[in-house]
């Protein structure tokens, strides 16, 4: 999308495309007029509609939040009291529409229901907001738009139960034909149970899975979610896999179900007669389960199996994915066939139901999940490092995740470290972690771990190792670009700093942050006789002044001497990176050719620990 492009129109073509994949009827920058006058009192931007429920979207863009909500509450009230005066807007500029709607407007009008949607890609608290506001308007923030960008685009018109599930609809409240969905569905599962819990199997027909099925992702909220975002390529595969195959999946799919969901045991002996076979007599031996299913889009939670389940809403390509108009009619087809598919059949589903609430269920399923794809279907390296900090806090990983989300918060990295999904020319947090040696930092067994806690025991005034790591690295690296601003002066200096994905600089690529932090061991090392920063810091930290602490100019000058000598032995440009031989593996070439640099500049004094540094890689 051109950059150039006002805010506002941005979020209306970005609304408005999540609207029409998911099966939504859209109507975008819809005016009316005040009643029994020409003049508009208001417009909508974006207007959805799916039988009987009725979207009306305000756009902020880059206005004020909490006015614009104001204004937006009291103009859609009026069209809420006056739904004529939006009717008759369409019938006399956009009668196509009105047609296309027309069972809405007239058929439905009695069970219509009206939801109020608010987006914004301005920094709030959109938290704040969306409690201020709940049961009146809703609120979508940057990364609910990312989000269902992304599902939109994957699950086409099953994202819109997502969309309907975070403006409080539930299923039954949706009118087809007519005719309203039953509020429970009810299905047979054989099974067994323990003291917390059950664990049932049965067959389930694909649209009522697709329909009251939920994946809590990661991405969206981190705080409940686990799951990791689709893989449209794979999804491409199983679509193909359908149409040959014509037969649903063999394995089961995996879910914990919603604590309203019913499950009841019975005596199956009481279902057969004395004329049935033996083998249905053996059957009638074993309990069965009735499971009544709740009126909510998250009845189930899925585990295990997303892409088995989305891979029967793959069903839009001809509208969404044909390269060329000759390309429509066969996909067209095949859609229609995938749609065919998931009427008549039905999907094996494993369902754990736990007896009693408790805390314990959502980490439960956090760890299902990690267990199932760490050791079956690997997932992403990102996904591994969000999970691993959610569900193991103290393991190195975890606490290097935690340090580097606190530098790209608040820092000399704030916002340069990619923390969602969505974000592009950012520096890859895995990288850092797995290769750029940032674990080591919390590793009790690493070189650096032993370097760096040896400097923390040599100070009292903050007493926490990870409070002591964040200011020791956000101090070290601000030292660096001080440094650079002196030379280079500050325009260029943001420019360089900026460019994180080896363009024109590489000063703050993930492969040279990397190796800037294999440095500090150096410069902490107890070997070290030039800079002995490691003697000095105690005195420059301020007690309990975390503030204070992460840009401190006192410990910023301790690393200033060493900062002079890189800044003028590097140029930090793609050219020298280039012809220095350097990629984006090559951290430990970084590392000693800094080493070397520094160390040149003090002959015979002994920088630093030179056994840090491979021996391939050492000057004699």
């Amino acid at each position: 999308m051109d950059e150039e492009e006002n805010p506002h129109d941005q979020e209306i073509e970005v609304i408005t495309c999540i609207f029409e994949k998911s099966g939504i009827s859209t109507m975008a920058k819809l005016q009316l007029p005040k009643e029994g006058s020409k003049k508009d009192f208001c417009d909508i931007d974006v207007l959805g509609i799916h039988n009987n429920v009725v979207l009306l979207v305000e756009c902020a863009g880059n206005e004020t939040l909490g006015s614009k909500i104001k204004d937006f509450y009291a103009e859609t009230s009026v069209i809420e009291e006056k739904f004529d005066l939006l009717i008759s807007a369409l019938i006399e500029k956009h009668l196509d529409f009105y047609e296309k709607c027309k069972k809405t407007f007239e058929e439905l009008r009695s069970e219509m229901l009206i939801r109020k949607l608010i987006v914004t890609s301005k920094k709030v608290d959109v938290n704040q907001e969306k409690e201020a506001w709940k049961g009146k308007l809703f609120i979508w923030g940057k990364e609910d738009i990312e989000y269902f960008k992304v599902i939109s685009d994957t699950t086409y018109n099953h994202c819109k139960y997502e969309i309907f599930h975070s403006v409080e609809i539930k299923p039954s409240e949706i009118t087809e034909k007519k005719h309203k969905k039953p509020t429970t569905v009810l299905y047979i599962s054989t099974g067994e149970q323990d003291n917390e819990k059950f664990v049932l199997t049965f067959p389930m027909p694909v649209r009522d899975m697709l329909e009251r099925s939920f994946v809590l992702r990661y991405y969206y909220d981190p705080e409940t979610g686990f799951q990791r975002l689709l893989d449209k390529k794979k999804l491409r595969k199983m679509r193909a896999y359908l149409l040959n195959e014509k037969k649903s999946y063999p394995n089961s799919i995996i879910v914990v179900m919603n604590q309203e969901v019913a499950v009841r045991g019975f005596d199956a002996k009481k279902l057969f007669s004395s004329e049935v076979s033996e083998d249905i007599k053996k059957l009638g031996e074993r309990t069965l389960f009735s499971v009544t299913v709740p009126d909510r889009y998250d009845a189930f939670i899925v585990i295990d199996g997303q892409h088995r389940l989305f891979s029967f809403a793959q069903d839009k390509y001809s509208e969404f994915e044909a390269s060329g108009d000759a390309e429509k009619p066969r996909l067209k087809h095949e859609d229609e066939a995938l749609r065919k598919l998931a009427d008549e059949l039905q999907l094996v589903v494993t369902a754990i139901y736990f007896k009693k609430p408790d805390g314990k269920i959502d980490e439960f399923k956090a760890k299902l999940f990690f267990e199932i794809n760490t050791t079956q279907t690997r997932i992403r390296p990102e996904d591994i490092i969000a999970l691993t900090a959610k569900l193991n806090p103290n393991d190195p990983v975890s606490r290097a995740h935690i340090l580097l989300t606190r530098l790209n918060q608040k820092g000399p990295l704030l916002g340069l470290i990619k923390v969602t999904f969505w974000q592009e020319k950012k520096i890859k947090i895995t990288s850092l972690i797995r290769y750029g040696g940032i674990k080591d930092i919390f590793y009790d067994k690493s070189k650096t771990y032993k370097i760096i806690h040896s400097t923390f025991e040599k100070q009292t005034k903050v007493p926490d190792y990870a409070d002591f790591c964040y200011i020791l690295i956000a101090n070290y690296l601000f030292a660096l670009r001080e440094t650079l601003e002196k030379k280079h002066k500050r325009k260029e200096t943001k420019e360089m700093w900026r460019d994180v994905n080896l363009e024109k600089y590489y000063v703050t690529s993930a492969v040279n942050v990397g190796a800037l932090l294999r440095l500090l061991r150096h410069l902490l090392s107890n070997k070290d006789k030039v800079y002995k920063i490691s003697e000095k810091i105690a005195d420059e930290i301020f007690e309990n002044e975390m503030n204070k602490n992460i840009c401190n100019k006192n410990l910023i000058h301790l690393f200033r001497k060493p900062m002079k000598v890189l800044v003028k032995a590097f140029s930090f440009t793609m050219d020298e990176f280039k012809t220095n031989g350097y990629a984006a593996n090559r951290w430990g070439q970084i590392e000693a050719d800094m080493y070397h640099a520094i160390q040149s500049r003090h002959p015979g004094t002994g920088f630093g620990d030179i056994k840090l540094i491979k021996k391939s890689l050492r000057k004699t």
